[in-house]
């Protein structure tokens, strides 16, 4: 069950790093050309989702008990800017539901 909490950490770290990419094209520090524009607020709300899912990923290492609180933060905020951002990020959604399997099997088995 460890190898999976450490997938699973992996998981939400790499699914934080694509939601600093809307972060970083909202607050053009990246020409990322692919995107489509996204306003301030929502890159604001893509900062949020990622900083949520890493805070998540290291409550998790750290066996804190309140770690899924922060993912279903992430995954609601995250569902959010995907929506709005549906052409771009749609992708994101299956991802999302990963991440919400994979809380489902750690609550339980944990």
């Amino acid at each position: 069950m460890l190898m999976f909490r450490y997938v699973y950490v992996f998981v939400l770290i790499m699914h934080s790093l694509i939601h600093l990419v809307g972060f970083a094209k909202a607050f053009d520090y990246r020409n990322i050309p692919m995107l489509t524009t996204i306003s301030k607020p929502m890159g604001i709300l893509w900062f949020s989702a990622a900083i949520l899912f890493i805070a998540a990923a290291c409550m998790l290492m750290g066996s804190q008990h309140i770690w899924w609180i922060a993912v279903l933060l992430a995954v609601i905020i995250s569902e959010l800017v995907i929506v709005v951002s549906w052409q771009d990020a749609k992708l994101g959604t299956i991802v999302n539901l990963l991440v919400l399997t994979g809380l489902i099997v750690l609550i339980f088995v944990m």
